[in-house]
């Protein structure tokens, strides 16, 4: 797996990827989820469940997943979902199995893409001189290579994939630490959050944050945020880096 950084083997809520920027500091990061901010996995998650739960005689509608599913991995909520929409008869460790099949084949096919959204913010990003951070609960190797055919690692995007999660991942000190890898305050840190707990636990670490939910998540409360980009295109990503991240005057000490 070709890969920008160095990586080491971590515990707890700590990260599996990279040392210091050699670069030194910049000016202010962005931080963006891969799952549900860089790509839309949650489209491709209730896609596959309402496949494979038709394929058994049962429907799954969008408001039972954006109920139970908004987690960072399915295996905390594919139990509890089986037994809301009255599956009983699936096996939750088999069912997971192909679940987690078919995340596979869709990370690595061509239907998986960069999304809009997160592009925009992270040219503008980059334009600004700022530095750009990407943050998985995936498996390193399977995030690194999403990274990678998305030519986001090639551009000097960082990596920092989390093994020990729980249902509240990212919580705040996962936004603390990798606010630390890049040497910045919280406060100098952009948070792109497509969901409400993300929202609030970026805040609660002290960093600002654009909120960009999704049809699953745009019934949700996002109070706190700098703004909520309700659609697409609403405003231009520059616009809001520029306001939030003002470049220095020059002469200003």
């Amino acid at each position: 797996m070709a890969s920008n950084s160095e990586t080491k083997k971590t515990t707890g809520t700590s990260s599996t990827a990279e040392s210091a920027n050699p670069a030194g500091r910049p000016r202010f990061v962005l931080l963006l989820e891969l799952e549900n901010t860089v790509i839309k996995g949650r489209a491709a998650q209730y896609d596959l469940l309402k496949t494979l739960l038709g394929e058994q005689g049962v429907q799954f509608e969008q408001v039972m997943f954006s109920r139970l599913c908004l987690v960072p991995r399915l295996e905390f909520c594919v139990a509890t979902m089986l037994e809301a929409v009255g599956a009983r008869k699936i096996q939750p460790d088999r069912f997971l199995e192909d679940v987690n099949g078919g995340m596979a084949m869709y990370y690595a096919s061509q239907e998986c893409r960069l999304d809009a959204t997160a592009a925009g913010f992270i040219e503008a990003a980059m334009m600004n001189g700022g530095s750009v951070g990407v943050m998985s609960a995936l498996p390193a190797e399977t995030a690194g290579q999403l990274m990678d055919r998305l030519g986001l690692a090639q551009r000097g995007i960082r990596l920092f994939t989390f093994e020990d999660v729980d249902e509240r991942f990212p919580r705040a000190d996962t936004w603390l630490h990798v606010a630390k890898q890049f040497g910045v305050s919280p406060g100098q840190c952009l948070a792109l959050c497509s969901s409400a707990a993300a929202c609030r636990s970026s805040l609660a670490a002290g960093l600002r944050c654009v909120a960009v939910p999704d049809e699953f998540t745009a019934f949700q409360d996002f109070g706190g945020a700098e703004m909520v980009l309700a659609s697409p295109g609403s405003i231009e990503p520059s616009e809001v880096i520029t306001s939030l991240f003002p470049q220095p005057q020059q002469g200003a000490s």
